[in-house]
């Protein structure tokens, strides 16, 4: 069979040479619209000026023109110089009317239109959602258009709809990947967007929309900017006015599960629903900086490729782009007049090494406007959030932003372990489509034959996993009252476990759960705090030590070694040396892990007694850390395993700190789940030969440690228990020593959340292979 190219967690494949060939014509388009003769005869140039939420554009001037901006009063507000394209954006501008611009070029000026800068709050009349009227082609066929948003900017856009008179239940997808790409689904020639094919197979209108500054889309591209957000809601609104539209939702997995929060939190009035797969909470804390330490491996290559994909002369175009151009979409090849507009993501991310404050130069409102745990309670639409543990590209920080919802938010989420594609698993899968058919379709949910006929297919190719199928229906038979009270009536928070390890399952590794629980809220009320102390010794037990501080077994020390270990602990089939080259290959079932022990000398560990019963692990967790170092600064990493009694131990969880960063959010921190500012501020080195508590966040987790296992936690210098994430450590000498203390005066300690035991299989999970992300090798 021919793989199947899903494009899920990365964009579609790029091309250089493609666009490459455009640019001559993209230059003559900017020279020829710069040189365009002005009606009043006042210059010989025409640049095109445009106001939009915060924002000022010049378009299509002279290269190199020097430009001034100025407000009503005539005061000069900011001034730039115009790109190669002749474009140039001004940012983070007080709303108003009258600004424009004097362009100055070779010795000749030009004052441009006078436009409006609008501000966040507003919202165009209705009508001007209404008087949009978007393509539409036969059934199963895309068409191709632009949807404008209210500062003017096209947005490229493909519609398909299903087959029958409508109006349809509507998905809209939003990312800067290839949402709006109209190609057909190919299953011969190896090319499926699932979103796109999950919309038409279950009866729902798709919409696919790339944000502006991507694809096709008009306008520069800044990271989730407010902008992008207002953009969304006005594709809302102007969708939900079209005749063939009943009720507009949103859903998508990475990106375009990503955006749906920051849509949903400017409520547009006629969003249903969103469901949200593979997000992040705090593009700082999630993703970015875990702990305070930048993730240099899937983190900087996505900040790369969103660069590369822009960069001018010499930009890589996603290939479908190439071909509308080449094709003459005259719109598509315009929209590109602003691309050099598009701030650097790398730029941005070395010039903000801690969490921006307010008044920051490239967030001037502060990071928060970056973290939907920020504002997920302004998030009023239905929601329901899918994800892993273990995610390998967006991470396991998502669950800490759920209760940053308002109680009277409808919301349900799933957790399982596992990796980022396992969102469309088929628990998870079921899931959302239920809630979407419930919130936004309006009718009891119902797996379509087609639909579980092409699941094992696809499910092989992605997952290697043979046998995979679709689960019953859970509400045939019922009216669809009937079927909403049921549903309404459950527990909203659904948690799978050790996916991977079913019995019977035909693969092991595939994506279906062992056994499932369920909980009204999130954190689980049921959940208890379990601490255990570290030990002399190495142990780990319940009761605090009892060592004076004084004693010489009171502490222990490791090297610190960035280089003890690989980077990190995913090994590419046939030998590429860069997992994220290879991305796909870690969702497979027979995923291979270069796990290494912990390095002697370079590493410590505290391991529990034998568990007298099985513990079941649920939530956020924290490693409190009394901790010493004779360097003024230290980066850190915990790992929780499991030392089963057969001699195998098993990965469950990492957290990750930089010394310096210690400093609590103490009215966001719990016991179990220690929150840091990350302020510049708040920075502060260690202090010379006195032992500090550092709390290390534990990413939230769901394992159930069996009876017989022992927990077991270590510390190290980050780096090799993670596939795609590596970390850019600091450089410290070489005979650096980092110190652990566990003694009555300073019990460093291991804090966990438990609940009630969930009803896994007694035996334990085989190994190497079966728990999905969760390596295993032989116990030390």
């Amino acid at each position: 069979m021919v793989p199947l190219s899903w494009r899920i967690g990365h964009p579609a494949v790029l091309r250089r040479d493609g666009i490459q060939r455009l640019a001559p014509l993209l230059l003559a388009m900017a020279s020829s619209l710069a040189a365009a003769e002005k009606p009043r005869g006042s210059s010989e140039f025409d640049p095109h000026v445009r106001g939009s939420v915060g924002q000022f554009y010049v378009i299509a001037a002279p290269a190199d023109a020097t430009v001034a901006l100025f407000d009503a009063t005539g005061s000069v507000v900011q001034t730039g110089v115009t790109d190669s394209l002749g474009g140039l954006v001004f940012r983070y501008l007080a709303p108003g009317d009258g600004y424009y611009a004097i362009i100055s070029f070779e010795g000749k000026t030009t004052v441009t239109d006078q436009v409006t800068v609008f501000a966040d709050d507003y919202v165009p009349p209705q009508s001007f959602y209404d008087s949009q009227v978007l393509p539409v082609a036969p059934p199963g066929q895309a068409a191709y258009g632009y949807i404008q948003a209210r500062d003017g900017t096209l947005l490229s856009t493909q519609i398909q709809l299903p087959a029958g008179p409508g109006p349809f239940p509507t998905l809209f997808e939003y990312s800067g990947y290839s949402p709006s790409d109209p190609t057909p689904d190919d299953l011969i020639q190896g090319q499926v967007q699932p979103t796109r094919l999950i919309a038409y197979l279950f009866g729902y209108a798709y919409v696919g929309v790339n944000i502006r500054g991507t694809g096709c889309s008009g306008g520069a591209f800044d990271y989730f900017e407010q902008l992008q957000s207002l953009d969304g809601y006005d594709v809302i609104e102007t969708v939900a006015a079209q005749p063939w539209a009943q009720r507009v939702g949103m859903f998508g997995i990475s990106y375009a599960g990503i955006s749906q929060l920051f849509v949903a939190q400017t409520r547009p009035p006629h969003l249903a629903a969103i469901g949200a797969l593979s997000v992040i909470d705090d593009t700082f804390r999630g993703t970015l900086y875990p702990g305070g330490i930048f993730n240099d491996g899937f983190a900087l290559s996505w900040a790369m490729e969103r660069q590369r994909q822009n960069q001018w002369p010499d930009p890589i175009g996603a290939d479908w782009v190439v071909d509308r151009i080449n094709r003459g979409d005259t719109q598509c090849l315009a929209n590109q007049l602003l691309r050099q507009q598009n701030p650097s993501l790398l730029d941005k991310i070395e010039r903000n090494p801690y969490y921006p404050a307010k008044g920051n130069p490239d967030y001037p409102q502060g990071g928060d406007v970056l973290s939907p745990y920020a504002f997920a309670n302004r998030i009023t639409a239905p929601t329901f959030i899918a994800g892993a543990w273990q995610d390998d590209q967006t991470g396991g920080h998502w669950p800490v932003m759920l209760d940053q919802f308002s109680p009277d938010a409808y919301l349900r989420v799933t957790g399982y372990n596992g990796a980022h594609a396992d969102a469309l698993a088929p628990l998870p899968l079921r899931g959302l489509m239920e809630f979407l058919d419930f919130q936004v379709a309006q009718r009891v949910p119902s797996i379509p034959m087609v639909v579980r006929f092409l699941a094992p297919i696809l499910y092989s190719d992605i997952f290697a996993a043979d046998g995979v199928m679709l689960p019953p229906d859970r509400f045939e038979g019922y009216s669809y009252d009937d079927a909403r009270a049921l549903y309404d009536a459950e527990d909203r928070v659904r948690i799978y476990w050790e996916s991977g390890a079913r019995p019977g399952e035909q693969t092991l590794g595939a994506p279906e759960a062992a056994a499932e629980t369920s909980y009204r809220q999130w954190p689980p009320s049921e959940t208890a705090v379990s601490r255990w102390y570290f030990q002399p010794g190495g142990g780990l037990a319940g009761p605090p030590p009892k060592i004076p501080d004084d004693d010489p077994s009171a502490a222990d020390s490791y090297i610190y070694d960035p280089s003890a270990k690989p980077r990190g602990d995913f090994q590419c089939p046939g030998g590429q040396p860069d997992p994220n080259q290879c991305r796909d290959a870690i969702w497979k079932a027979d995923a291979v892990y270069d796990w290494r022990p912990l390095p002697e000398g370079k590493a410590l560990a505290f391991a529990s007694d034998p568990l007298s019963a099985d513990m079941t692990v649920l939530g956020s967790a924290s490693v409190d850390l009394w901790i010493q170092s004779t360097a003024a600064d230290t980066d850190l990493e915990v790992t929780l395993t499991e030392l089963r009694a057969d001699g195998h131990e098993r990965y469950v969880q990492n957290g990750w700190l930089r010394a310096s960063h210690r400093k609590l959010d103490e009215k966001r921190s719990t016991e179990l789940r220690p929150r840091h500012t990350h302020l510049e501020a708040d920075a502060e080195p260690l202090p010379k030969g006195q032992f500090v508590l550092a709390r290390v966040e534990l990413l939230p987790v769901a394992h159930v440690f069996r009876a017989g296992s022992r927990l077991r936690i270590s510390v190290e210098t980050p780096g090799g228990n993670r596939p795609l994430w590596t970390f850019n450590t600091l450089t410290l000498p070489k005979d650096t020593l980092n110190w652990v203390a566990h003694s009555s005066g300073h019990p460093s300690s291991l804090v966990l959340g438990v609940v009630p035991d969930a009803p896994v299989p007694p035996d334990l999970p085989p190994c190497p292979i079966s728990l999905r992300s969760q390596p295993c090798r032989d116990s030390p």
